[in-house]
């Protein structure tokens, strides 16, 4: 009869001590799911700060004050078909007049506007800037071609920053994250494993329940921590929005696709790859 209440109190004991275990184990897993979607919307956004760095080189091309409006319309179409020409802006002296003028924040009256018609040419990259340089030069009607050689500098080390920035955090912060959470999910099942094999001694077999026991419980994780992630982090960015519009932070929408991809993969890899697990060294082997 003691020996009955004993082995009760010892098994509810140790069911207790395993739900805890599995508690502890859930919440780990959510908070670094929630760590590794941070760290992969930083990602995104130093990405889409690249692409806006590389849609930002242009020329400024003055025309020629005698052109006609189809003149124009005719070397917009010309230069949009030259090779590493992305875009063609249209830009009267009248509106390049008022954005000097609010650039100096000055009054000037409109019949001192010395400005031309103007293109603004957007390009590629840099790798294109030389030779398309040679062909706006030889167009008779450009009157003169201006190059922000400062500004272009400016980007290209924001540029190089930027890609750096984006090495540390994916080698030093995202890729950590990724191997705690195989390793939290291995530990889950390493506890199971050896639990079940005090019943039945088939590494085999334990590893795969073992597995198994533990698949949906670290999807659900992934689930709740990349959907507290996305509320958190759609009210930091209105709050930070609200501070000052400056700050280029991605909507939800723009980072919702790549996000939710990265947490399906990393819950592929956990599916399809087989755990191994074995007991190197059995209770009655030692005894033996």
């Amino acid at each position: 009869m003691n020996n009955n209440l004993m082995m009760r109190v010892e098994r509810n004991s140790y069911t207790k001590h395993r739900t805890k275990i599995k508690k502890k184990t859930f919440i780990l897993l959510v908070i670094s799911f929630i760590i590794l979607n941070f760290f992969l919307s930083v990602l995104i956004n130093i990405s889409s700060m690249n692409k806006k760095i590389d849609n930002s080189y242009f020329f400024t091309a003055d025309l020629k004050s005698e052109l006609k409006e189809e003149e124009k319309n005719k070397i917009e179409v010309e230069i949009l078909g030259l090779e590493g020409v992305r875009k063609v802006r249209y830009l009267s002296k009248e509106e390049a007049f008022k954005n000097l003028q609010t650039q100096l924040d000055v009054a000037i009256p409109k019949g001192e506007n010395p400005l031309s018609d103007s293109l603004l040419i957007y390009f590629n990259s840099l790798d294109d800037a030389e030779k398309l340089q040679e062909n706006l030069e030889n167009n008779q009607n450009i009157k003169e071609i201006f190059v922000d050689a400062a500004f272009i500098g400016y980007q290209e080390r924001e540029k190089k920053f930027y890609n750096l920035l984006f090495a540390m955090i994916m080698i030093f912060l995202v890729a950590p994250s990724i191997l705690g959470i195989y390793y939290t999910f291995y530990n889950a099942v390493a506890i199971d494993f050896l639990n079940y094999n005090d019943i039945i001694p088939d590494d085999r077999i334990n590893s795969k329940r073992a597995k198994k026991v533990n698949l949906l419980p670290f999807t659900g994780a992934a689930l709740m921590g990349t959907l507290i992630f996305f509320n958190v982090y759609t009210y930091f960015r209105e709050e930070i929005i609200e501070i000052s519009s400056k700050y280029l932070i991605l909507s939800i929408g723009e980072i919702f696709v790549v996000q939710v991809l990265a947490i399906i993969a990393i819950n592929m890899i956990i599916w399809i790859n087989p755990l191994r697990l074995r007991v190197l060294l059995r209770e009655d082997s030692w005894k033996k």
